[in-house]
């Protein structure tokens, strides 16, 4: 989740990140919105704001859930 956020080496780096955060959590059954929201920051900087929109009002959801 970290090195997602922090973006050192790129956003499509970014995005594999915050994928590999996203399974992660899942696997750990650890439910959070900073994943997902990290998932939508990073399609929207890559160029895919129609998945970034769906991934930052899934976020939206799991936070008001959580």
């Amino acid at each position: 989740m970290v090195r997602a956020v922090l973006c050192r080496h790129g956003v499509e780096q970014m995005r594999a990140d915050a994928d590999e955060a996203v399974r992660m959590f899942a696997a750990g059954n650890f439910v959070s919105p900073t994943p997902v929201l990290a998932q939508g920051l990073a399609r929207v900087l890559s160029g895919d704001p129609g998945d970034g929109d769906v991934r930052l009002e899934d976020a939206i959801s799991l936070g008001q859930e959580v």
